[in-house]
């Protein structure tokens, strides 16, 4: 079938959809047959015509499908008959199409010709509000806390988890996501609308008293009307970049200031300021003249015309009017003027009334515009056709049918600016037909924008630039930059990215818009049309007046800034491959670690820490296979199992695939890891008394960590090393109480246990330890060696640092500076050192990748930490802190002294994000606008290691308007070439560049299958006064 609406229609639909025409025009037939007096002939002999005609329709895909006919009808009876505007989705369609007809049916049973009018007032400012945004904020508010479930299942007015619901006041922008702002805007809204309505009223009812229906008073307002429109013009021009698309506009001087962000996001934030100001009063005050106009207008047309036209046709008319001057303002004074200024010229046209005047010109200044986008579009397909050097086979021909054929193509272009509809480029030649009516919209509304997109790990960015994306366009919007209209399509463009943004609804005070990000990897053809793209927007910064490209399918409207990141990948070839970087990694390491695990205590993470590393042992952890039996020994578990990453052979498994104590890394890891699957009350389990689930303590003493008050029989950490010749049975004793799973295959050797014994402050330092850190897989005298090299004075720098920016418990801080404390400590610390580095014995640019990603190379006492979730969180976070600090030094030059370090390090907690960008952990600090990431990555292609990173600062965003037309004829050209006009080319001719009509980039913003954008915000209204 030619003529397809969407991929994804079902059979049954399809197969209905020429039944369904002969249907309509068989009920047609019978429809002239019954008023067949009062028809010409002439118009029963043309529907004869086309009813033989629809063979050749079909085959030529110019006849609608029955889900597309349908709701393109009904737009058409809302913008024409109702004075509205199309919508954004089906349903808001059959919604506002009931609504309007009740307020014409309201009106039309009043008698009184002064409350009538008051009435289609109200009701025509009432409908064009953004009445759907209101109900998804009165849901919101109401069943956020008492329905949750009737809240999910209200998605037919697009309450969604990610929507935004903006508003405006001038040129700033609030984005409104808690319950206290939604409601506040309401108020905000609710006010505005009130004070808008008594000012109508009191407009129409004093008129009507004190006038009633001169026709000087009339002739008065519309010459009123008629320099309004002037003023307005004017003032439209006045904002625009460019002055008739050729020369640049004297008054627009900040677009040259692109290259100073700061001084443009200055500048520019009080001329626009000025311009809304501006702006909302020439609106408000064109619509209260309008409405001044049409009150005693329309007064006296109900009085000449009563008897003439049905009762019916007056309320309509009157309704549409009225509406029309609140929802269109500047399209409603285009179409007044036209009526007035016809009145005084033709008296046959004043015989009719108003309203049917105002819905005869409203009607064709609508097609005009239609037709003029049209030709715009087809002169622009003609021009590029010619001026592109390519080898055409048949270019004469082609050229010689279209100037032969020059009236068929304009009846052609004609026609489907009456119908609404698209042109239809065959292979964006020349070559035009007409495509099936459909929606101003262009795509079904039905499909869900989240599951159909490409979606890869670049659309978070687009994602986080959304609020700065609908300020942006809302600024424009309001100011008067760009004049929205539903179907007109603008577009982004921002360091290597590109939104296309749609407007599907236009309002009184709002727009509805979808943001499409295209993808960010270009291809040859992308990269062609960017390239392109760049440079007629930088011409805005260049001294030159002319512009270069004026016949373009982009015209450059506005400049702005947006805060989002700029993406660097820099190649780290001569950085992680020179040996004196890697032996400074080596050093920067133990500090690091010292660093985070110190920050550790000091701010007593490790309490929750302990607690969860005891649930290990109560708790069957099949993932870890690190759980005792409750009611088994854990001596007789040493003695008769193996580790389980030994038995299965899953070590590097789990390395590589991590922990599931993502709770607890939210806090080790800083503000911005990744995001956790539960906070730590729900995976303890606590109740309001403090206990676990069946009365247990979650502080009592379990295996893994021995009470305070109860000491175990064997030495000490101190004597352990002095006295390594215990007996086995205090040996034994010490492994059984402190020993992980993970480490029992090394019992036979010598460990160095904690032991606990009283403090002056009534609790063993030693207890604040996890449990399964008192225990060190390493002999003694390998213990003794390591402790030469651990750094004591940057210890005391690094204590000194946390403690003063702390604002844990003086406990915490006590702890951390006990001589026991940093004794156990740096037994804790280059035990972890020495396992990395064992493991990394020979260091390789390969080895530090993967250290990174959190793989470590395997050696027997690796699964000491790996099995810990815990204490490989920390380790890894310490090791990508020394691999960003590597990084840095190298990039900057090494640093002079600790002081400098430490300086790194607290940048590092407080603004920077270290991690691998494929991570879920990425996105989250991202859209949580960290304002430094940093990821190290490897292009297996090249062979070449890369550090990515991302820094949040103010960018310059330009804004274009396309050609809507354009967009149009391209989007419904697709399924008509997939279908009938392939052929054996791997890329079809679509998606093919073409620098002046962007063919490439509007293929891709296409509604998925057809098109494949990696992000696509579904529908967000913007709010401006």
């Amino acid at each position: 079938e030619p003529a397809l609406y969407t991929t994804t229609t079902p059979t049954w639909l399809t197969l209905l959809m020429r039944p369904s025409h002969v249907i309509i025009a068989a009920a047609l037939y019978y429809v002239l047959e019954y008023w067949a007096d009062d028809i010409p002939s002439v118009c029963i002999v043309l529907f004869y015509i086309g009813f033989c005609l629809l063979p050749l329709g079909w085959f030529l895909g110019i006849m609608s499908p029955p889900e597309a006919l349908v709701f393109w009808a009904l737009e058409r009876l809302l913008v024409i008959v109702f004075g509205g505007s199309p919508m954004a989705t089906d349903f808001r369609i059959l919604v506002m199409v009931a609504l309007s007809a009740l307020s014409v049916l309201l009106v039309a049973l009043i008698n009184d010709s002064t409350s009538s009018i008051c009435v289609a007032t109200a009701c025509g400012l009432f409908l064009s509000q953004d009445l759907f945004t209101g109900i998804n904020m009165l849901a919101m508010v109401l069943l956020k806390k008492t329905n949750p479930s009737l809240l999910n299942y209200l998605k037919l007015v697009h309450i969604k988890k990610d929507a935004y619901f903006t508003t405006g006041i001038f040129n700033r922008m609030y984005l409104l996501k808690s319950t206290k702002q939604i409601i506040t805007f309401i108020l905000l809204a609710a006010m505005r609308n009130n004070i808008l309505m008594a000012v109508s009223l009191c407009i129409c009812l004093v008129l009507h008293e004190q006038l009633n229906g001169s026709d000087n008073a009339n002739t008065v307002l519309g010459y009123v009307l008629v320099g309004i429109l002037v003023l307005y013009r004017v003032a439209l021009c006045s904002r625009q970049l460019y002055i008739l698309k050729l020369v640049k506009n004297p008054l627009v001087f900040y677009s040259k200031l692109a290259n100073d962000v700061v001084k443009l996001k200055r500048i520019r934030n009080g001329f626009i300021t000025v311009l809304s100001i501006v702006n909302t009063l020439l609106h408000k005050g064109a619509s209260l003249a309008m409405l001044a106009y049409l009150s005693v207008a329309l007064r006296c047309g109900q009085a000449t015309c009563n008897g003439i036209w049905p009762k019916t046709v007056l309320a309509f008319t009157t309704v549409r009017s009225l509406r029309k001057i609140w929802q269109h303002p500047g399209d409603a004074l285009i179409g007044i003027v036209v009526a007035f200024l016809l009145q005084r010229v033709s008296d046959t046209w004043d015989d009719l009334s108003v309203g049917i005047q105002l819905l005869i010109t409203d009607t064709a200044v609508e097609i005009a515009v239609n037709f003029w986008e049209k030709l715009n579009f087809s002169l622009l397909l003609f021009g590029t056709f010619l001026a592109l050097k390519q080898y055409r086979k048949h270019e004469f021909v082609i050229v010689s049918l279209t100037v032969i054929l020059l009236p068929l193509v304009l009846a052609t272009v004609g026609l489907a600016a009456t119908f609404s509809a698209p042109l239809l480029p065959l292979f964006t030649l020349p070559v035009f037909f007409m495509s099936f009516p459909r929606p101003k919209r262009t795509w079904p509304s039905r499909l869900n924008y989240n599951t159909t997109c490409s979606h890869n790990h670049d659309s978070v960015y687009y994602k986080q630039a959304l609020p700065a994306l609908v300020s942006s366009l809302q600024q424009a919007a309001s100011s008067g930059c760009i004049i929205p209209r539903a179907g007109d399509q603008i577009l982004f463009r921002f360091q290597d990215r590109i939104v296309w943004a749609s407007i599907l609804e236009v309002g009184s005070t709002f727009i509805t818009v979808t943001f499409q990000g295209l993808e960010l990897q270009e291809t040859s053809c992308h990269t062609v049309e960017a390239g392109k793209l760049d440079s007629l927007f930088e011409f805005s910064t260049s001294p030159a007046v002319i512009n270069p490209i004026p016949f373009h399918t982009l015209q450059h409207v506005e400049t702005a800034t947006v805060l989002t990141y700029s993406d660097a990948k820099n190649v780290m070839t001569g950085i992680i491959d020179q040996p004196d970087n890697l032996n400074r990694l080596s050093d920067r390491l133990i500090k690091c670690l010292v660093w985070v695990l110190l920050k550790f205590f000091v701010s007593g993470d490790h309490k929750m820490a302990a607690t969860i590393n005891l649930m290990d042992y109560r708790t069957d952890t099949a993932s870890h296979g690190s759980a005792y039996p409750r009611n088994q020994s854990m001596k007789a578990s040493i003695s008769t199992s193996k580790p389980q990453s030994i038995q299965t052979g899953t070590t590097h498994h789990m390395l590589g695939k991590g922990f599931s104590r993502d709770s607890l890394a939210h806090h080790i890891s800083g503000t911005f890891t990744e995001a956790s699957g539960g906070s730590v009350n729900e995976i303890l389990e606590v109740g309001d008394s403090g206990k676990l689930e069946g009365g247990e303590d979650p502080w009592s003493p379990l295996p893994g960590l021995v009470a305070p008050d109860k000491p175990v029989d064997t030495m000490s950490w101190d004597s352990s090393i002095s006295n390594p010749l215990r007996s086995e049975a205090t040996l034994s004793a010490a492994i059984t109480t402190a020993l992980p799973v993970s480490s029992t295959h090394n019992i036979n050797t010598t460990f160095s246990p904690i032991h606990h014994s009283n403090t002056p402050f009534g609790m063993e330092t030693e207890a604040f330890f996890p449990a399964s850190w008192t225990s060190i897989p390493l002999q003694s005298h390998q213990l003794n060696k390591l402790l030469i090299k651990f750094p004591h004075e940057w210890l005391h720098l690094v204590r000194k640092a946390l403690v003063e920016s702390s604002s844990a418990s003086k406990e915490n801080h006590r702890l951390v500076e006990q001589t026991r404390f940093c004794d156990h400590f740096a037994k804790l610390v280059v035990t972890c050192h020495s396992i990395l580095e064992g493991a990394n014995s020979c260091s390789s640019p390969m080895q530090v990748y993967n250290s990174f990603k959190g793989t470590y190379s395997w050696s027997k006492d690796i699964d000491w930490i790996a099995l810990d979730p815990v204490l490989s969180k920390l380790v890894q976070k310490a090791y990508r802190y020394a691999v960003k600090l590597m990084y840095d030094e190298a990039c900057l030059g090494e640093a002079d002294d600790f002081s400098e370090i430490v300086d790194y390090l607290k940048s590092y907690d407080s603004s920077t994000f270290i991690g691998c960008d494929d991570e879920d952990s990425w996105k989250q600090a991202v859209l949580e606008e960290v304002p430094s990431l940093f990821s190290l990555g490897y292009n297996s292609i090249n062979g070449t290691f890369t550090a990515h990173v991302l820094t949040l600062q103010e960018q310059v965003i330009f804004i274009g308007s396309l050609n809507p037309e354009a967009a149009r004829a391209f989007w419904s050209a697709l399924n008509m070439e997939l279908i009938y006009l392939t052929n054996d080319d791997d890329e079809r001719y679509s998606i093919q560049a073409h620098p002046y009509l962007l063919r490439n980039i509007t293929i891709q913003a296409a509604q998925p299958p057809l098109g494949y954008p990696i992000y696509c915000s579904g529908p967000v209204s913007i709010s401006f006064w």
